[in-house]
């Protein structure tokens, strides 16, 4: 049975990582068709509000068990930085890495087979990552303000999953991003503040976690770009 959930858990690591690289080529290829392009570079802020489409409801491993009674929602911060390319002035292809955090507030009550007994109110659980997000983005509107469209794919890589003792979630998780807002236009420079939406693709949480971790943020970024001529 061990065996058998090691597979699964390799199969879509395997998955997310493949369809990562596929989406990095795609990129490439479509970029390299055209030599009127562009290139560029950005950085990107932001701050964000996760909450969470399903409910986490406990776990544990026989000795020690805990029960979640409460969830709340932290707001917390990202960055990232990243290559641009301009097919043309209106749409462009880009490819940002950068940290990444989401988790939950939660209140929990933990019991082990001795009868101990802890109870947690509003512990803190931050999910810290690595994130490669490729993404493509439509500009509206003419002149030096701008209104860009931006969805994309961002694969983030678990990287502080020693801090956590409570509700374990999956290295690799997958999540649609979009934004949109508005950006301005200075001769190469380009600055932008735009409103966030992600998703989370698949359930976050490990086999041995009851409930669901499916989350999704709101939040506001702001960007600066410079395009070289």
């Amino acid at each position: 049975m061990q065996n058998l959930l090691s597979d699964v858990s390799f199969n879509e690591k395997k998955w997310n990582m493949n369809h990562f690289k596929v989406i990095i080529l795609l990129i490439v290829f479509m970029s390299s068709g055209n030599a009127q392009g562009k290139f560029g570079i950005e950085c990107k802020i932001g701050q964000n509000t996760t909450f969470n489409s399903s409910k986490i409801e406990g776990g544990g491993n026989g000795y020690l068990i805990y029960e979640v009674t409460n969830e709340n929602n932290p707001s917390t911060r990202s960055y990232s930085f990243g290559l641009m390319y301009a097919l043309n002035p209106k749409f462009f292809f880009k490819l940002h890495v950068g940290r990444h955090q989401n988790g939950r507030i939660l209140s929990l009550i933990q019991s082990d087979d001795a009868g101990g007994y802890w109870e947690y109110e509003n512990a803190d659980l931050p999910y810290k990552y690595l994130q490669f997000t490729p993404s493509m983005s439509y500009r509206f509107l003419d002149g030096p303000l701008k209104l860009p469209i931006e969805i994309g794919v961002s694969v983030n890589k678990l990287v502080n999953d020693d801090d956590i003792f409570f509700v374990e979630i999956k290295e690799y998780n997958v999540d649609v991003r979009m934004s949109g807002g508005l950006q301005y236009e200075l001769n190469n420079f380009l600055f932008g503040a735009n409103l966030t939406y992600s998703h989370a693709l698949s359930n976050y949480l490990q086999k041995d976690v009851r409930g669901g971790y499916l989350p999704y943020q709101f939040g506001i970024e702001f960007s600066v770009g410079y395009m070289f001529k």
